[in-house]
């Protein structure tokens, strides 16, 4: 138990960027939860975190999907609180997908994936590029879909 505790703290005191990065993920999950604009400044503060940390450690292409999520926090921001005074007779400001936009985030989602996969092989990426290209190009068009 003593070991486990020690290990525990040891990860923590080496990786607060980590810790501090989680928390604000937490709290961005709580306020998406609860359809709260905070939800925003959380994923622009986890953002920061994440960003540091990725480039770090030499991950270039998630440090630049976390830029994007930081650009995309602006402009939730900006989108929610410009929306957030209009009678539009909608519960809140959620609004349901159709599926004109469904086709077209999964077209997106295709040519993303497609011009990431080319950018990681430029790069010289080691790893699964298509996976990693996908998982890149769903992340950023979910959160374009989230902010709208």
């Amino acid at each position: 138990m003593q070991e486990t505790l020690s290990t525990i703290l040891t990860y923590i005191c080496e990786h607060p960027l980590d810790i501090c990065g989680t928390i604000a993920g937490l709290f961005y999950i709580w306020y998406q939860y609860h359809v709260d604009v905070r939800l925003w400044v959380a994923s622009l503060i986890m953002s920061c975190f994440y960003i540091a940390i990725y480039l770090g450690d030499g991950y270039y292409a998630m440090a630049g999907v976390y830029a994007y999520y930081l650009i995309a926090a602006v402009y939730g921001i900006w989108v929610w609180k410009r929306n957030s005074g209009k009678d539009n007779n909608e519960e809140g400001l959620l609004k349901h997908v159709n599926l004109k936009v469904v086709l077209s985030a999964i077209v997106v989602i295709v040519l993303v994936s497609y011009a990431l996969s080319i950018i990681l092989k430029l790069l010289n990426e080691t790893g699964n590029l298509w996976m990693d290209a996908i998982t890149s190009a769903c992340s950023i068009v979910g959160m374009w879909l989230i902010a709208k």
